[in-house]
This record gives C-alpha cells, sequence and structure tokens, in this order.
C-alpha cells in the first residue's frame, strides 16, 4: 500500500545585532544625517548671502534712479535758465541747444536706470521666492552703515561655530563611528527564528524555534578599520589646513572690506561735499555770465559721477560684508560703531 502525504512549512528568521555593533551602527547612520543637515545649512547661508547682496543691489539701483532723476531735473532748470538768458540776448542760441541735449541725454540715462531696478527687484524676487515683477517694500537705505567686525574675534568664531569647522567635526565623528563599528566585526551575530509546519502526517500544526550563532572567523572588518583609520588621518591634517585656510581668506576678505569702507569715508568725508559745492558755485557763476554753459554742464556731470561713486563704494561695503559672512559660515553680529 503506498500513502503519500504533503506538509507546509512557515519559518521567520531575524539576525539580533549584539548591543555595540547596534550603538555604533546608530552613531554612523546619525553622523551622516548630520552631515546633510550641515549640507542644507550651507545652502541656507549661500541664500542668505545672495539676498543680502540683491537686497543691497536694489537699494543702490533705486540710489542711482533717485541720482539720475535728480540730474533730469537740474538740467530742465538749466535748460529754462537758458531760454531765458537767451531771450534777454545774455547768451547765444547755441547754448540753448547745448543744454536742450545735455537734457535729452539726462532722460535716456534715466530711463536706463529704471531699467536696472527693474532687473534688480527681480533678482531679490526670485531669491525670495517670488515673481519677478512683483512689488517690494525695502526697510533700510543705502547710507546706513553697518558696523566692521572684529577679525581676530572673527576667525575664532569661525574656527568653532563656522558651518566649515563643524562640518570637520562631524565627518571626524562619522569616521570614529564607522571605526568603532568595523572593531565589532569579531563580534559573532545572533539569530533567532520562529514558525510553524502545517498538515504533517503526525500532526496537524507544529511550532518551530530556532536560535543560531554567525562567527566571523574569516572577515574580521580588517579592511574597513584601515580605511577608517586613514579617513582620520587626512581629517587630521585637513583640521590644521583649515584653521590656517580660514585665517587666509577671512584677513583677505577683511582687507577687501576695510578697503570699501575707506572709499566710503573718502566720499562722505570730501567728494560728496565738494562736489555739490563746484556745480553752486557754477551754477551762480553762470546766472552771472562769469563762464559758459559747458563748463556748468562739466559740473553737473562731476557731480552726479561723484554721487554715484558714493552710492556705489556703499554697495561695494555692503557686497564685501556679505563675502566676509559667507567665508567666516557665521553671521556678522559684532563690531564697533562705524566713524
Amino acid at each position: 500500500m503506498l500513502s503519500t502525504s504533503r506538509s507546509a512549512r512557515t519559518l521567520v528568521k531575524e539576525t539580533l545585532p549584539f548591543w555595540g555593533r547596534r550603538s555604533a551602527a546608530i552613531a554612523v547612520a546619525r553622523g551622516e544625517l548630520g552631515l546633510v543637515d550641515l549640507g542644507v545649512e550651507g545652502v541656507i547661508q549661500q541664500l542668505r548671502h545672495d539676498v543680502r547682496v540683491h537686497y543691497y543691489g536694489l537699494l543702490f539701483a533705486l540710489r542711482a534712479e533717485e541720482i539720475g532723476r535728480l540730474e533730469l531735473q537740474n538740467d530742465r532748470e538749466l535748460l529754462e535758465l537758458t531760454r531765458a538768458r537767451f531771450e534777454h540776448g545774455d547768451t547765444p542760441e547755441l547754448e540753448v541747444k547745448q543744454a536742450r541735449l545735455s537734457a535729452g541725454r539726462a532722460e535716456a540715462t534715466l530711463g536706463t536706470l529704471s531699467s536696472e531696478v527693474d532687473i534688480a527687484r527681480g533678482e531679490l524676487n526670485l531669491d525670495l521666492g517670488r515673481e519677478r515683477e512683483a512689488p517690494i517694500v525695502l526697510a533700510g537705505h543705502l547710507e546706513e552703515r553697518p558696523p566692521l567686525p572684529d577679525v581676530v574675534r572673527l576667525v575664532e568664531r569661525a574656527l568653532g561655530e563656522g558651518r566649515d569647522a563643524r562640518e570637520l567635526r562631524q565627518r571626524v565623528a562619522v569616521e570614529e563611528s564607522r571605526l568603532r563599528l568595523a572593531r565589532t566585526g569579531w563580534v559573532p551575530d545572533l539569530t533567532a527564528g520562529a514558525g510553524a509546519e502545517f498538515d504533517d502526517p503526525d500532526f496537524s500544526v507544529g511550532p518551530q524555534f530556532s536560535l543560531g550563532l554567525t562567527m566571523p572567523l574569516f572577515n574580521r572588518k580588517g579592511a574597513e578599520q584601515s580605511q577608517a583609520r586613514a579617513a582620520l588621518e587626512m581629517l587630521s591634517r585637513e583640521r590644521e589646513a583649515l584653521r590656517q585656510r580660514v585665517s587666509t581668506s577671512l584677513s583677505s576678505s577683511f582687507a577687501r572690506v576695510q578697503a570699501a569702507d575707506a572709499q566710503v569715508k573718502l566720499y562722505s568725508g570730501s567728494l560728496v561735499p565738494s562736489a555739490s559745492e563746484v556745480r553752486e558755485l557754477y551754477r551762480d557763476s553762470y546766472r552771472e555770465g562769469a563762464v559758459g554753459i559747458l563748463n556748468f554742464i562739466d559740473a553737473l556731470r562731476s557731480e552726479r559721477e561723484v554721487q554715484l561713486g558714493y552710492a556705489r563704494a556703499l554697495f561695494d561695503l555692503e557686497r564685501a560684508l556679505a563675502d566676509l559672512e559667507r567665508e567666516a559660515g557665521v553671521e556678522l553680529n559684532d563690531g564697533p560703531a562705524p566713524d
């Protein structure tokens, strides 16, 4: 007599690492997550830099437009003054044409400056995630000079709180965790299983349990340990290089800030007042017929160039400070008040 039987078996197994290996693996994962967070922080710092530069770029464009509008107003006043003198026979018609030409040039320049305002507004709106043409109201003024930081203290903060320094420390922590994880290569893994067998000829349901140890006889993670030690050695040398790089780059960036600040002081303390004084002298002299119209137009142009140079110097100072903040990886929130 021939009999056949069929049975079904279900078995679930799970590897249970011992505590030392598990904690080391968790430390590696957390360290890598910290590196991702620092990468996101770097993107935020770059966005902060771009917003600051484009914010003051818009202020500069608005200031330049204001200067262009004032120039057009002065040229139109000059045109009216020249016409009045021509009607009284005090000046030839050629000077009226020259004044008209100067006003036309000022009007064309103002149109260009207005276009630059639209471009600068669009760049800032893009940084803020808004439509390019969206209206925006700025709270500050270009003439508000920020305080300059203490470069020695800034270097110390960059080495302690800067993103590059913290990223390097985080990478060291990750490699140390990798080394601890690799050193647990000799620890066996515990494998536990549970299941049941169905439809056996001798019983309907039979539970099953199993325990096992996986012994790492031939692979003790030696290569992984060597790799982690080499990475730690490299990071140790990179730490020294970072200190030198931060000190050098911040000193160079701060020198650019000082140069820009010196330009601002030169314009505000000497050039701007002198240009305004010269323009008024030429205005009075032209009314009295002591100088020709070309001399007066040159004085107006010189004042405009000085005013634009002053605005450009203020913007360059803000941009240099933004670059310095990006290099340091910390916010510039300390420093004496400007002179």
